[in-house]
């Protein structure tokens, strides 16, 4: 569902970024494949693109939905990118909804910078959560706001980590930085995949929410039946939360 909701937009961002026909392309927490076979198609059959993830489940998946696809220009490796020893150098790294999950993105980042040659390109999409909003506001989006908030601090993690991605890049010490910003906005009613997407999004993380105290159980299953009533009753516009895309060239030689 998120796939559904983000591919369109992240497709053109990594195109923007500058990723495109004949890179080789290091994709990392590559999970089910979904943005690896978004690369692949992006650089084409004369480039390549390798997904690396720590988990052997997803990575079987990512398989057999690439075989399907019938994509012939990408591989899979298992891997956990905080341990990552440069060997190949790649034209390009990236990633998507990744870097919320570590502990400390900008050493991630600055010791993938090293896996890109000279020239090459390291960009990373990250969302923030708080960005998710009605207009008119209503309280269904204030209150999914304020649950991932809550439970995104119990489990020590960053719900807005994408407005904080150049700062990051910056920490990394990469020079250049760029970055872009958006979000899916559409009229709230039934034949949108947002309310549903943002309720499985709830739905998927109901434990830790319940854990947390940021919700309870009848609140994260009443919230898509809730949201759009809500939205019907005001005629809402809905936004997802906000997908930044931030890159920067990598100078010099990163091995030193």
């Amino acid at each position: 569902m998120q796939d559904r909701v983000f591919s369109p937009h992240s497709t053109n961002l990594f195109r923007q970024a500058g990723v495109g026909p004949g890179d080789h392309v290091l994709d990392v927490g590559c999970g089910t494949g979904a943005t690896t076979r978004l690369l692949a198609e992006l650089v084409g059959p004369a480039g390549s693109v390798l997904g690396i993830d720590n988990d052997p489940a997803s990575l079987e998946v990512a398989e057999e939905h690439t075989r399907a696809s019938g994509l012939s220009n990408v591989g899979y490796r298992a891997g956990d990118l905080t341990e990552l020893v440069p060997g190949e150098s790649f034209d390009a790294v990236a990633g998507r909804l990744v870097l919320l999950h570590l502990s400390d993105p900008a050493a991630a980042l600055a010791r993938l910078a090293r896996c890109v040659r000279p020239g090459g390109l390291i960009v990373f999409q990250e969302i923030s959560c708080s960005r998710v909003r009605a207009v008119p506001q209503i309280p269904a989006m204030l209150d999914w706001v304020g649950w991932m908030s809550m439970l995104s601090a119990y489990a020590g993690l960053d719900a807005d980590i994408g407005e904080h991605l150049p700062a990051m890049f910056t920490r990394a010490g990469l020079a250049d930085v760029n970055a872009v910003a958006v979000a899916v906005a559409v009229i709230g009613d039934s034949k949108s995949l947002v309310p549903r997407y943002l309720a499985q999004t709830l739905s998927s993380v109901g434990p830790l929410a319940v854990a947390s105290g940021a919700a309870t159980r009848q609140q994260i299953r009443e919230f898509r039946e809730r949201l759009l009533e809500e939205a019907a009753d005001h005629g809402c516009v809905l936004y997802t939360q906000e997908l930044t895309s931030v890159w920067a060239r990598v100078e010099g030689d990163p091995r030193g």
